[in-house]
């Protein structure tokens, strides 16, 4: 296999991980949005059902440092396309990118 088929198979799988996580993201977000209007709904304590809120809040926090380093490890596979030579904005899946802004930043820093 070439090294550009290898790329964009690569590239197309990074992509397809990246917007897997941000669903997952969405997903448990919602969770946590109707945990807490269930609570408010049915008029019982916050302490009813606090334990379970905290641990989707942690599973969410753990899903945005998985991002994070997915992100990072975008960034490695860009730098190993570069000195390769192959071209790594080839297969027409790049999103626009902006600078890195807050966390982000850190994830930049530390690739």
């Amino acid at each position: 296999m070439t090294k550009i088929r290898t790329g964009v198979r690569i590239a197309r799988k990074l992509q397809e991980s990246e917007h897997a996580i941000d669903h997952a993201m969405i997903a448990v977000s919602a969770l946590i949005q109707t945990m807490i209007e269930g609570r408010l709904d049915v008029g019982v304590a916050a302490q009813t059902g606090h334990l379970a809120l905290d641990h989707a809040v942690v599973g969410l926090n753990r899903l945005q440092q998985v991002r994070g380093n997915v992100i990072a490890g975008h960034d490695a596979l860009k730098d190993i396309a570069e000195a390769a030579g192959i071209p790594y904005a080839m297969d027409g899946t790049q999103e626009p990118k902006f600078p890195p802004t807050g966390r982000l930043a850190v994830v930049q820093a530390a690739a």
